[in-house]
């Protein structure tokens, strides 16, 4: 199993809504901060693990914090206000380099070399279409993942079928960590 991922950001950054009274945000440092440690744990545990490769990109650019959007439609609708948003409603961004491109190279490299019959492709991005196609033309089976998620057009024609699977339930039983919080399809089919 191929696992592509970046560290975690271990920078400081201020909240982007200060608390009231107050004219700056309190601080937040990411070492610290629960899902990064989490993170960089579940990191550390899948190094040690065999037939695991942890493929490790770099954090580019500045990290700016963003609004979700969900929240954004709320606003454009009118069923939120400004005055109703607080920092939850907020993700630090920060660009991933070099994940898709290791990736792509991965998949070419296995495909090319007759290393596997099938991949299973956690995404959904249409960054992976010459890859996927690359990999079809050479005879592999090439399944996408989007995680129940929205996956490109584009990358849903150049696969052999569509699937989620419960990777959380898989990645549990290969790590031996119980996740500490359960998100609401853990138990779907």
């Amino acid at each position: 199993m191929y696992y592509y991922d970046c560290p975690p950001y271990e920078g400081q950054q201020r909240l982007p809504i200060p608390p009231e009274g107050n004219r700056t945000g309190k601080t937040i440092n990411f070492k610290r901060h629960p899902p990064y440690v989490l993170r960089s744990n579940f990191q550390e545990i899948l190094k040690s693990k065999r037939k695991v490769a942890l493929r490790m990109g770099v954090l580019g650019g500045d990290a700016s914090w963003v609004l979700h959007p969900a929240k954004v439609k709320e606003l454009i609708k009118g069923s939120c206000q400004w005055s109703d948003l607080t920092n939850d409603d907020f993700f630090l961004d920060i660009k991933q380099k070099a994940v898709d491109l290791k990736l792509g190279m991965d998949i070419t490299t296995m495909t090319l070399n007759k290393h596997v019959e099938v991949i299973v492709l956690v995404a959904g991005d249409a960054d992976f279409v010459p890859a996927a196609k690359l990999a079809r033309t050479h005879g592999v089976d090439f399944v996408l993942d989007p995680l129940w998620d929205n996956h490109s057009k584009n990358l849903s024609e150049h696969v052999d079928g569509i699937k989620s699977f419960d990777l959380v339930s898989m990645i549990q039983r290969i790590c031996r960590v119980e996740p500490i919080k359960r998100p609401d399809w853990w138990n779907a089919n």
